[in-house]
């Protein structure tokens, strides 16, 4: 497709890529059965905006990193990925952009014994607002789905987070836990949390944990 990368890896490939600065640049990523991937997308340039879309498919082992330090006055980051087989797919968001945030994670567990795990942390100061939405669905029986969020607000800034865990009828034996942490340093400031279990099977384990506050002059 017109403004997309396509990334294949096959079989054997064992390996980490780093990229820089690759704003505004569309990504398909294909993960083969036996190949074991590291990719760490990494943004430090100032921009004034940045919109991009991962469509990500793992049959292999797939670490998947984003990291946002910069200033974008409008990020926004939307993966959806889809795991087959045995396929392990793990997605790391760091977001300490000084800049409004808007960021979509939804990760679909299509094949029985598949895993995925979600990992992000983000931080909205000054007067910035920052969206986080991560949605695990389990779509086949005796699949995995973790999910760890955290967060920090200061000054004005604000940061919501929605974690979304989801077992779809047929899901049998599944896993979806979720655990999220998030931290106000100031009055203005607003961290909220809103965690979500959709569950459609009777024999999974599926559980959420949520803490958020202010800590104490003192602790500081």
């Amino acid at each position: 497709n017109e403004g997309w990368e396509n990334w294949v890896f096959k079989a054997g490939f064992n390996d980490k890529i780093v990229l820089k600065n690759s704003l505004n640049l569309n990504k398909k990523i294909v993960v083969e059965e036996g190949a074991n991937v590291e990719l760490v997308d990494y943004i430090y340039d100032i921009n004034q905006s940045n919109e991009v879309q991962y469509v990500v498919e793992v049959s292999g082992n797939l670490k998947l990193h984003h990291v946002f330090l910069c200033k974008i006055l409008q990020n926004k980051l939307s993966v959806t990925s889809s795991v087959f087989g045995m396929g392990n797919y793990t997605n790391t968001v760091v977001d300490l952009n000084r800049g409004n945030s808007l960021i979509n994670l939804e990760s679909n567990i299509v094949e029985e014994g598949g895993k995925t795990s979600v990992l992000t942390a983000s931080i909205s100061g000054e007067n910035y607002v920052k969206n986080l939405v991560v949605n695990n669905i389990n779509h086949a029986p005796h699949s995995e789905a973790y999910m760890t969020n955290f967060g920090i607000g200061y000054d004005e800034g604000k940061l919501v987070v929605d974690g979304v865990g989801d077992i779809r009828n047929g899901a049998h034996g599944s896993v979806n836990k979720q655990h999220s942490t998030m931290i106000v340093f100031d009055e203005l400031a607003k961290a909220t949390n809103k965690p979500l279990l959709l569950i459609e099977e009777d024999d999974v384990v599926a559980n959420h944990a949520s803490a958020v506050g202010k800590i104490d002059e003192q602790t500081i």
